[in-house]
């Protein structure tokens, strides 16, 4: 369960962000995770589990944990260690990863002082594209080769809400899906872990995407890759030298022409339409008779989201009378025409 909306009596409709694992077989449904909260048991994980998913030792749980884990996973406890086996069932599977995805940025005691890891050439960037539902941003290498990626991403929430990250097209798949680990930092801040399994070799490409939507359809925002950390084709842990940074914001796919607000209106209106691509526009306020009243825009406009205002004026600066008028827009081969209402 990712997202659940609800509405009370005499209430809005409201909805909730939360992250729950469960594990289903016929006359059971045992709760092995939870990063909501909201009591319950075994979602945090035990003191034990804590300790033992500490792999490399060096007091928390972090990115060099999650990338012996992906080794592991898949495997019986036998084959790749009884430490990977956090739920005690012989196999290294969903049921541990959940565990260890609750565990994930915690302390086991005391951290040991590491060193910083050395950095590699090539580096990280961010490439946007919209699609119908909102803007996505496809989160790649850039001549760095990895077996494993473990990144903050940051971006602007007041313009900006995550959807998901999905690895569904990552290069790092290979005879299995890669293991990708979630977690909102804070608002406006979301960690990505991704790891190959199975012990496979390096590749480059796309790693994850990021789906957002915009809180406002003319939403610009910027979107950065804040910290990270690879694992090489060898194993070892480095820091990319460059770290991928883009402004970006949500693209319509479709040319449109929305209903004027407030209408019917007195004194002024305000229109709006979308642009999927650049493209020379005209946008004109006709009488009931097909006359000519304003011209509000005519030139090159970019791809994106527009708006203008008319102030119930002609071309010459004097009001017209009340009643009905019409809008078009045209944009390359695009036309269409909207009723507006002046009150007076």
């Amino acid at each position: 369960v990712t997202t659940y909306s609800l509405k009370k009596v005499g209430g809005t409709q409201q909805e909730v962000s939360s992250l729950i694992f469960a594990r289903m077989s016929t006359g059971e449904i045992k709760l092995t995770g939870s990063l909501a909260g909201g009591g319950g048991s075994g979602g945090a994980g035990t003191e034990a589990q804590l300790a033992q998913s500490d792999f490399d030792g060096d007091g928390s749980i972090g990115f060099d944990d999650f990338f012996l884990f992906a080794d592991a996973f898949g495997k019986s406890a036998a084959t790749a260690g009884a430490a990977y086996d956090l739920d005690g069932d012989g196999s290294i599977g969903f049921d541990d990863f959940f565990v260890f995805a609750d565990l994930f940025g915690k302390s086991v005691g005391k951290p040991m002082a590491v060193p910083q890891w050395p950095v590699v050439a090539g580096g990280l960037q961010l490439v946007p594209r919209s699609t119908d539902e909102g803007l996505v941003l496809a989160l790649q290498t850039q001549a760095l080769p990895l077996r494993g990626l473990g990144a903050v991403v940051e971006y602007d929430p007041a313009a900006f809400r995550l959807i998901r990250v999905g690895s569904e097209a990552s290069a790092l798949a290979g005879r299995e899906a890669p293991l990708l680990l979630q977690k909102q930092e804070q608002p406006g801040q979301v960690l990505v872990g991704l790891g190959r399994t199975g012990g496979e070799g390096a590749v480059e490409g796309l790693l994850a995407e990021l789906y957002f939507e915009p809180l406002v359809p003319e939403a610009t925002g910027l979107f950065q890759v804040r910290e990270a950390t690879v694992r090489d084709a060898g194993g070892l842990l480095k820091q990319p030298q460059h770290l991928g940074q883009v402004e970006a914001r949500w693209v319509p796919q479709t040319f449109a022409l929305q209903p004027n607000y407030p209408n019917p209106f007195n004194p002024a209106t305000v229109i709006r339409y979308q642009l999927p691509a650049a493209a020379a526009v005209r946008l004109e306020v006709y009488d009931v008779l097909g006359q000519k009243v304003r011209i509000l825009v005519a030139g090159s406009e970019e791809a994106g989201f527009h708006r203008v205002m008319w102030d119930g004026r002609d071309e010459g600066g004097r009001a017209v009378a009340g009643g009905v008028y019409f809008y078009r827009l045209q944009a390359g081969e695009f036309t269409q025409v909207r009723k507006l209402l002046l009150l007076k």
